[in-house]
């Protein structure tokens, strides 16, 4: 085997090491930030639903409650003024 073919082929090899390395970051970013989001809605969902069943309890509604979100989410909303876990 030539030398110089190795070594073109090893460079080769590092370069698309570098590349796939690059993209395997990029789609990990999006992932972190798709994450956030998804984060920031089930604390924006579950915070409507807190002040919704605190709103039930003060004017006497039954206990009990669940909220969904488009997302699949679904939590239980703790009534009677406890904090949600």
């Amino acid at each position: 085997a030539d030398a110089n073919l190795l070594f073109q082929q090893a460079a080769a090899l590092g370069k698309d090491a570098l590349a796939l390395g690059g993209a395997a970051t990029d789609r990990f970013g999006l992932l972190i930030d798709k994450e956030r989001d998804r984060t920031t809605r089930l604390a924006e969902i579950l915070g409507k639903g807190q002040a919704a069943a605190q709103a039930l309890q003060a004017a006497g509604a039954a206990p009990s409650a669940t909220i969904r979100s488009q997302e699949s989410y679904a939590a239980p909303v703790p009534l009677g003024g406890g904090a949600i876990p």
